[in-house]
């Protein structure tokens, strides 16, 4: 019993600190402008951890916090909502990439980005009236928008492909110096 429950601590010790974690750095980001994109992304790289460790389940309580606690405390509002509605994407990655032809799993990963993206901006523009994404979007004519919308659909592509390389060095770099750890020929 008690092997199981320091598994049990163990297990919640690091979904909090990989949520403190995700919080800190959203909030940090909010403090330099252009870090706006950038943090979430950022952020929901530390699911990787709490989904190898723990499985999906932790991985999705660890976005909830995360963002639940980023709403709140984050000075970015932009970067906070960005990352509840795209953070949990190194969780859905897998099944994205599932998908056959190889360009399905592009033209599926294009188009939730896309939707997403569209979903939270008509959100915040039109239901909680954010004022300084309002602002963003009335200085700037359509094309620019449209534009700027490109650029961050191209960047999250990238940020894919990124997640490509993460995720195997996590796995076979980080992963087995963890503590507790039992190295195994396979992993």
């Amino acid at each position: 019993m008690g092997k199981q429950m320091g598994a049990s601590s163990y297990r919640m010790a690091l979904c909090a600190m990989l949520s403190a974690l995700g919080a800190g750095l959203m909030a940090a980001g909010g403090l330099i402008p252009v870090a706006t994109y950038t943090t979430p992304l950022f952020a929901g790289v530390l699911l990787i951890p709490a989904v190898y460790e723990m499985g999906t389940g932790a991985g999705w309580m660890v976005w909830a916090a995360t963002a639940l606690l980023s709403l709140m405390l984050s000075p970015d509002r932009e970067s906070a909502w960005m990352y509840l509605f795209l953070g949990y994407y190194p969780m859905l990655k897998p099944f994205f990439d599932q998908l056959r032809p190889k360009g399905a799993a592009v033209a599926a990963k294009l188009v939730f980005f896309l939707l997403v993206q569209g979903g939270m901006y008509a959100l915040l523009l039109w239901v909680f009236r954010l004022q300084e994404v309002m602002a963003d979007f009335a200085g700037v004519s359509f094309a620019a928008n449209a534009a700027m919308l490109g650029i961050l659909t191209f960047s999250l592509m990238v940020y894919d492909k990124l997640l490509e390389r993460l995720v195997p060095f996590y796995r076979y770099r980080i992963r087995p110096k963890l503590p507790g750890r039992k190295r195994h020929r396979g992993e």
